[in-house]
């Protein structure tokens, strides 16, 4: 897919995120005139991405950052995009129907019980701490799995990664001025 059919995508998905925003609160107030800073951050999670994922799991969806994004950018990775909540879960399924969006599934359940399906790559922006992550996706991961959580300020994620026993690295960057940056946890 070409980088413009990519940038044609993703401001499709952003004009449909806002219109889904005028009855179902999906954006704050805040957020909803400058969804372009959630792109450029989930854009971020693009080069980490650097094997091949047999599967992958965005925990906690929601509005569809940094799944959809994801997808978007990567017509061959498969993912399925976890999100429970009714409203949240109609939006995504809509978007990937009207975007035809065909490598992303919505899977609208607790992702913590399911252990039906199992993932290389699980990514997750704003869902929980990296150990309430870690606990509950153990049951669905593949050997030697690898996770990209997007997280805020590196001190914040340093401290929140020394409760982990698991190899990982921070990423820092840095975006319209704001600290972030990605947890990257390799698994055994």
């Amino acid at each position: 897919m070409s980088k413009t059919l990519n940038q044609q995508k993703t401001q499709e998905f952003l004009k449909l995120l806002l219109e889904f925003n005028k009855h179902h609160n999906l954006v704050s107030k805040q957020k909803k005139d400058n969804l372009q800073e959630d792109v450029e951050d989930c854009l971020q999670l693009i080069g980490h991405i650097n094997h091949n994922p047999i599967r992958t799991l965005d925990l906690g969806s929601g509005n569809g950052f940094p799944g959809i994004i994801i997808a978007i950018q990567n017509p061959k990775l498969k993912i399925d995009l976890a999100e429970k909540q009714n409203k949240k879960a109609h939006f995504l399924r809509s978007t990937i129907s009207k975007l035809n969006i065909s490598n992303a599934t919505v899977i609208q359940k607790n992702i913590a019980n399911n252990s039906d399906e199992r993932y290389d790559l699980i990514v997750a922006r704003a869902v929980a701490t990296t150990e309430k992550i870690l606990h509950m996706t153990s049951k669905i991961l593949l050997p030697k799995s690898k996770y990209l959580l997007m997280k805020g300020t590196v001190s914040k994620t340093k401290a929140e990664a020394e409760k982990i026993k698991l190899p990982h690295q921070i990423h820092p960057y840095t975006l319209l001025n704001k600290e972030r940056c990605i947890l990257e946890i390799l698994t055994p």
